[in-house]
């Protein structure tokens, strides 16, 4: 019996303002990427808090399809400092990317600072 797998296709906008499509599978779509990094890519949505947690640990889980995607941030979590530089970046990140989101819907254009 053959496994049929689905994919959806969702349009992004990068941050030239062009436009381009991209394959995601739901469950493995983001595997082997940080959280950062799939925003960065030009998603505007992040499903699972879980995500976010292995954003900071992406030096030992990198596969994020099997278990270790669970197992990890369970024995981990607590360890993560949210007044750390790192989670302070992260944060900021993604208070300019909400910006930049805000102003495209009221018509206004920016880019982000690095």
């Amino acid at each position: 019996m053959t496994r049929c797998l689905k994919f959806s296709m969702f349009r992004m906008r990068n941050y030239n303002g062009r436009h381009s499509f991209k394959l995601v599978h739901p469950l493995f779509g983001t595997a082997f990427m940080t959280a950062q990094q799939f925003v960065e890519d030009g998603a505007d949505e992040i499903q699972h808090m879980n995500f976010i947690f292995l954003n900071f640990m992406f030096d030992t889980v990198k596969d994020t399809r099997g278990r270790l995607r669970f197992t990890e941030v369970a024995a981990h979590a607590a360890e993560i400092d949210p007044a750390s530089q790192r989670v302070q970046d992260f944060i900021r990140f993604l208070q300019q990317v909400l910006e930049l989101h805000s102003n495209h819907l009221v018509g206004r254009s920016q880019k982000i600072r690095t």
